[in-house]
């Protein structure tokens, strides 16, 4: 299904999509003027090409970037209690926190497997801890969230002793924004992704018009130094079944055989010797006696 919705949304130029453009293909005279030398036109689609690489870079860093902002905000409001933000809705502090001129409540988070080692221990690791002012607030399921009341003059100590028992002192934050700036992280990252679809969209169709003009320029010019001037050929597009490719690729070879002989390449029967190598050279690197490239048109399952 992912891949239907991908090759329905990679699109040609004029909406039309790639395999209706590929196989009606018409040079476009307004992006490529035939009056421009060979050499300038790939140029100008390097140029285009290269352009829209680098936009695409920029775009990916921004997307992921974006995708990293959304996980950290999910992991403030979402994950578990060492990292996300002890809020009014969590705390519930005006059952739990304590604080006056002279008293000061901590948050402390403890491994559920050593619950039972904080609450021994939590009233001897200072000195001024209120008794038993211990109180679970909240757990996740591997964490336990503890506040503890004690006197403010030895709240540092208290965190420096809670952190020698690798537990972790967090803080109460009673204007957290975490679900609201998640809210908005959220919203951003789905304007970003309709415009990304857009901008891909439209730099795709713009890819693959070079992609396919680059390709009728390879066809002609190995045509014109394989059969010489004045160009005297066609080009044909065929389309087999997926299956039947090398089957079309055997009759071609068949057929056309007679085009890899010495005299079809424009020597004489003197040559014939000469050359003879070179063209086993080259069916050794899969050369055909007819010039032949592949257009993709299926994107969504390309290799």
């Amino acid at each position: 299904a992912s891949a239907d919705a991908l090759a329905a949304a990679l699109t040609a130029p004029r909406g039309t999509n790639v395999e209706t453009y590929a196989t009606k293909f018409h040079w476009d005279e307004a992006k490529f003027p035939t009056k421009t030398p060979l050499r300038s036109l790939v140029s100008i689609m390097q140029k285009r090409c290269a352009k829209i690489e680098e936009g695409a870079k920029t775009k990916s860093a921004e997307w992921h970037a974006t995708l990293q902002s959304v996980a950290a905000a999910t992991r403030r409001t979402g994950g578990n209690l060492l990292v996300r933000d002890l809020d009014a809705e969590l705390v519930r502090p005006d059952e739990n926190v304590v604080e006056s001129e002279n008293l000061q409540t901590l948050l402390i988070v403890v491994p559920l497997n050593q619950a039972k080692q904080w609450e021994r221990r939590y009233e001897q690791l200072t000195q001024f801890v209120v008794p038993r002012s211990s109180r679970r607030v909240a757990d996740d399921g591997e964490h336990a969230l503890y506040r503890v009341v004690l006197f403010r003059r030895v709240a540092d100590d208290f965190r420096n002793a809670v952190r020698e028992q690798r537990w972790a002192v967090r803080e109460y934050s009673a204007k957290s924004t975490g679900a609201a700036d998640r809210a908005r992280l959220e919203h951003d990252k789905e304007k970003q992704r309709r415009q990304l679809v857009r901008w891909c969209k439209a730099m795709f169709a713009d890819a693959y018009a070079c992609y396919v003009h680059i390709k009728a320029i390879r066809t002609f010019v190995e045509a014109v130094l394989r059969y010489c001037l004045p160009p005297n050929f066609d080009a044909i597009l065929i389309q087999p079944n997926a299956r039947q490719g090398h089957k079309v690729l055997d009759t071609l070879d068949a057929l056309y055989s007679h085009l890899a002989s010495a005299s079809a390449l424009g020597g004489d029967d003197a040559d014939d010797a000469s050359l003879a190598p070179a063209v086993a050279g080259h069916a050794r690197l899969d050369f055909k006696p007819y010039v032949y490239t592949e257009v993709t048109i299926d994107f969504a399952h390309a290799s």
